[in-house]
């Protein structure tokens, strides 16, 4: 409930503690990001934090250790919006196209 998660341009995903600074984890996600990807949205989902990324990437993470559980890359471009409604999430891609992920 006090981090801060940020994507540097080298793709390591950090989280913050931003009530004293410190670090809780990093990972190196170079292997599955481009340097054309962005964070668009991210969730909180019990123990789990779920992100989407501009180039229709997904990740679902431990937000306690950063443990990478889930991957998906949907081929998407312009990923600009992402919502949530029920067990779907709705992607919207800058072209005004949508796509429905379901959780």
């Amino acid at each position: 409930n006090n981090s801060l998660i940020t994507l540097g341009n080298n793709n390591i995903l950090t989280s913050y503690n931003i009530k004293n600074k410190n670090i809780f984890w990093k990972v190196d996600l170079s292997k599955f990001l481009s340097n054309k990807d962005t964070i668009i949205e991210s969730y909180v989902i019990n123990n789990n934090i779920l992100i989407f990324f501009s180039t229709g990437k997904i990740m679902q993470l431990n937000k306690l250790n950063g443990d990478i559980l889930f991957k998906q890359d949907l081929n998407l471009k312009d990923i600009n919006l992402v919502t949530a409604r029920g067990n779907y999430f709705i992607l919207n891609q800058s072209n005004g196209k949508a796509f429905f992920y379901k959780q």
